[in-house]
């Protein structure tokens, strides 16, 4: 007994989602991601300092095709004192408790996998 199969039809639907809507969910489950590290950032301790201006609704995310598997990512605070804020280390008067230096770059490294979760499970749900 043989059994054939004609898979040409499959590999050709299959390249084109992989061509059309995989990058397409990537770009949404980047840009999910992103706004989670900011609800983080916002909720978290350190969190990110509320009476410092309009810092928080400054908050900004592209997400950027590269190359074959390799997307552009930038996320974060879009005001001139939101670096200096960021790395002030030194001791400071917080006008919001548990406000902090780090506030951003601590939830990279508290969440990595919470992040690279929802990216995955974007292109896995296709919505």
């Amino acid at each position: 007994m043989s059994l054939y199969l004609d898979l040409s039809t499959f590999q050709k639907e299959f390249s084109e989602v992989c061509l059309t809507e995989i990058p397409h969910l990537t770009e949404k489950g980047l840009f999910n991601a992103a706004n989670e590290l900011k609800l983080d950032a916002d909720h978290v301790e350190p969190k990110t300092p509320l009476k410092e201006g309009h810092l928080k609704g400054s908050w900004e995310v592209q997400v950027e095709f590269i190359e074959k598997d390799l997307w552009s990512l930038v996320c974060g605070f879009n005001i001139s004192y939101a670096i200096y804020v960021h790395e002030m280390v030194k001791v400071h008067s917080w006008t919001e408790p548990g406000s902090g230096p780090k506030f951003l770059e601590s939830k990279l490294y508290m969440f990595t996998d919470k992040y690279l979760r929802i990216v995955a499970e974007t292109i896995a749900k296709g919505d």
